[in-house]
């Protein structure tokens, strides 16, 4: 089964994640380098919002080369280099992952390996066994009901920004929680 835990007892996320995402029994991992916006052929994709989209394109890709599918996603980290984009960020995360919640963490760095990269995403995958729907515990709603059940539990904690809505003006600071 996985849950996503988002306590009434703190503010809620900010945007469409989960403060924490449980894993019970997890049959398969599947942890992604971080992607950046480069096409099939080696080039770059153009602005920030297309190289967030080949990102995304890429990730599910691999995702899917390991028979795994975008709703097995748990946890997102994502880097940019301009908190401007982080509207446009959220904005194409949540079409390609078209609703899966799961958790995130959204860093604005100075600068990637290629001066040219203005975002990176790294993703981690759980895929879990029996193809079984379970809905438990008191504190959580399910990513999706069609989630199977496995052998192991996990945690994914995120980061927290303060002040942080869609409106990346917005941005104050970032700890984890």
């Amino acid at each position: 089964m996985t849950s996503i835990h988002n306590p009434a007892s703190i503010a809620p996320p900010s945007s469409a994640y989960g403060h924490g995402v449980k894993i019970d029994h997890a049959k398969s991992w599947l942890h992604l380098s971080g992607q950046v916006g480069t096409h099939p052929d080696g080039t770059l994709a153009g602005g920030t919002a297309e190289q967030i989209e080949v990102c995304w394109q890429r990730i599910i890709t691999i995702v899917e080369d390991a028979g795994m599918k975008k709703e097995d996603i748990v946890k997102v980290t994502a880097y940019l280099t301009n908190a401007e984009d982080v509207g446009i960020y959220l904005g194409i995360c949540d079409q390609m992952l078209g609703g899966h919640i799961t958790a995130s963490t959204l860093l604005i760095v100075s600068a990637l390996a290629d001066p040219n990269w203005t975002v990176e995403i790294e993703a981690i995958a759980a895929a879990l066994v029996n193809n079984q729907s379970t809905l438990d515990d008191r504190h959580s709603t399910p990513l999706d009901p069609g989630f199977r059940r496995g052998d192991d539990t996990f945690y994914y904690t995120n980061c927290r920004y303060s002040g942080v809505g869609r409106n990346p003006d917005h941005l104050v600071s970032a700890s984890i929680s």
